[in-house]
């Protein structure tokens, strides 16, 4: 009767072998391939989560607002009352910041510092899209600051004017118009900016 030949002993090996090599090799490509479609970053060698080189320049990077009226938006209190935030006829200081934003952290005493000489003549308000009320009022106590402080939860200040990057400040005339835009500032220039609106 008929049938087939077995190779021989080795040549039976040699083909184990190469079975081998090529199951192996198959294993390697197919989870390489399944992890990078779970973790896009999988493959990289350095990965970070922060870059210090990459970030941005908000005043640059912001969309410019200058000109327009300042909205009128809901923003919550550090008791969780819905307030409207909207121009009340005096000129006003926007300041958009967080705890986790340096540059806010570094220009909040000279926002304090500001707003005590002006005496109300001038508001200020800190608006903060991030933090949680607790966390918002010991930051910004530690800095001195005594002016209004609101949460925006909903990011309805940030959704009205387009802003993402922090700080940024909106520097708002008595008549309700966005003169001017910076991201951070120094005192000097803090300074500078308020006595522009102060006198219109």
């Amino acid at each position: 009767m008929a049938g087939t030949a077995r190779p021989p002993l080795r040549a039976q090996i040699v083909i184990l072998i190469v079975a081998a090599l090529v199951a192996g090799v198959g294993a390697v490509v197919w989870s390489r391939t399944i992890a990078a479609d779970e973790d896009p970053v999988a493959e990289e060698d350095d990965v970070r989560l922060f870059d210090p080189d990459a970030v941005v320049d908000p005043d640059s990077s912001n969309p410019p607002n200058d000109g327009e009226a300042f909205p009128v938006v809901q923003v919550a209190s550090a008791d969780g009352d819905m307030i409207s935030l909207e121009s009340d006829g005096r000129p006003m200081v926007v300041n958009l910041w967080w705890s986790g934003c340096g540059p806010c952290a570094r220009e909040l005493q000279a926002f304090s510092d500001v707003d005590a000489e002006y005496a109300g003549d001038v508001r200020f308000v800190g608006v903060n899209p991030h933090d949680d009320a607790e966390k918002m009022l010991e930051f910004a106590a530690n800095r001195g600051v005594g002016y209004e402080l609101y949460l925006d939860e909903g990011y309805e200040l940030l959704d009205a004017t387009g802003l993402v990057y922090f700080p940024m400040t909106l520097f708002v005339s008595a008549d309700g118009r966005i003169v001017a835009q910076t991201g951070e500032v120094s005192e000097s220039e803090l300074r500078e900016q308020v006595a522009a609106i102060a006198v219109t």
